[in-house]
């Protein structure tokens, strides 16, 4: 089975927030199947999973203007995917985020070769999204990032967060932009130096 190759992902988010149709084609043919077999390890209904991943890919394109946004393209179709699960389901939690799975469990939803290749090409994409999470963290107990993971990762919408946060949709969207330009820096940044998290507010 041939591998997911992330690599190349920024390049087709910047052509996509271009109005790029091939673009998104090409993300459409990378991700369905993956996004196909994790949600109906979740919900078991063919023609329910069906649905579900076109609306992702529906949402996606419809944010295609704030495509460059996206620092992780597979994370973030991944958080739209449980939460549209969850969403179904109206479950009191959300499902677990595939890096808190086992690998075996992992490599079960990915549907990948149990190959050396394989495996090594998964664990690398986890540890990314594990380094990820960790820039998050260093800024976690602030509103600004509590505020981020809501909109960004939860992918909740504003007017939503903003009333459980209780502050403006406006300041949702400044808190926002402010944790996402800190982790362009971090993501960006040529030298071992970590610049310092917003302050608290």
């Amino acid at each position: 089975m041939c591998m997911i190759d992330y690599q190349d992902d920024p390049e087709l988010l910047h052509r996509l927030s271009n109005n790029d149709q091939l673009a998104f084609k090409m993300i459409y043919e990378k991700y369905e199947r993956f996004l196909y077999l994790l949600a109906y390890k979740n919900l078991q209904n063919k023609e329910g999973v069906e649905d579900l991943v076109q609306e992702i890919f529906i949402a996606l394109w419809k944010k295609r203007s704030t495509a460059t946004t996206i620092l992780v393209l597979k994370a973030y179709l991944i958080r739209m995917c449980e939460y549209k699960v969850w969403k179904k389901n109206n479950a009191p939690k959300k499902t677990s985020s595939l890096d808190a799975m086992s690998y075996d469990t992992a490599s079960q939803v990915l549907g990948r070769a149990t190959d050396d290749s394989a495996m090594e090409h998964e664990l690398i994409y986890l540890d990314q999204l594990s380094q990820f999470k960790n820039n998050l963290a260093k800024i976690h107990g602030t509103k600004r990032a509590d505020v981020f993971i809501k909109v960004k990762v939860e992918l909740l919408d504003e007017e939503d967060v903003a009333q459980s946060e209780n502050i403006t949709v406006g300041t949702v969207r400044k808190h926002v932009a402010t944790v996402m330009k800190y982790l362009r820096e971090q993501v960006q940044s040529k030298n071992q130096i970590t610049p310092n998290p917003p302050h608290s507010l």
